[in-house]
């Protein structure tokens, strides 16, 4: 579940970073977004992060 965890944390993160890359590139071009405008996208990557962050602090590292 620990590696699970790491995995969600992983795609959460990557998600926010290419949300809020092409915020600033739609942005600078004038535009806003229309993923942002209803932001399902943005609720989605933060679920995936603050969801795998939970199963790792849930978890914890395994005792061998």
């Amino acid at each position: 579940m620990r590696m699970a965890g790491i995995v969600m944390t992983l795609v959460g993160a990557v998600a926010l970073v290419l949300s809020v890359l092409s915020l600033f590139n739609e942005m600078s071009m004038g535009r806003f977004p229309p993923m942002f405008d209803n932001s399902w996208m943005v609720i989605m990557a933060l679920f995936w992060f603050f969801s795998g962050v939970s199963l790792v602090v849930a978890f914890g590292k395994e005792s061998k």
